[in-house]
């Protein structure tokens, strides 16, 4: 956990569905479902498009990285190619992490 941000403690997949279900109405178990569900599509939906996009949320985009080497205090290493998943908020997300935090969110 990043100390240079106000938190209140972490949060959770059973915090999601728990405020999921106090949100909609459902029971624990059909929310449990909704959330897990939603959470799979977007998952195989970034590993097959390469990108996913929430309008006015937040994007998560998958960034080939070329493979690395070097040394470090003479020690030989070696990153492969990969790939890295890349987080984007949006304007209103933003403005929320802003109005949360207190500080400004590039």
């Amino acid at each position: 956990m990043n100390q240079n941000v106000k938190t209140i403690g972490e949060f959770d997949l059973n915090n999601a569905i728990d405020r999921t279900a106090a949100a909609t109405g459902l029971d624990r178990k059909t929310a449990k479902i909704v959330v897990n569900q939603f959470l799979y599509e977007t998952e195989v939906a970034l590993a097959e498009h390469g990108r996913v996009e929430f309008s006015k949320h937040f994007s998560i985009t998958l960034r080939k990285r070329a493979p690395r080497k070097g040394t470090f205090k003479g020690v030989p290493w070696e990153t492969p190619a990969r790939v890295e998943p890349e987080f984007q908020a949006f304007g209103p997300l933003k403005i929320l992490i802003q109005e949360k935090q207190g500080i400004e969110c590039i």
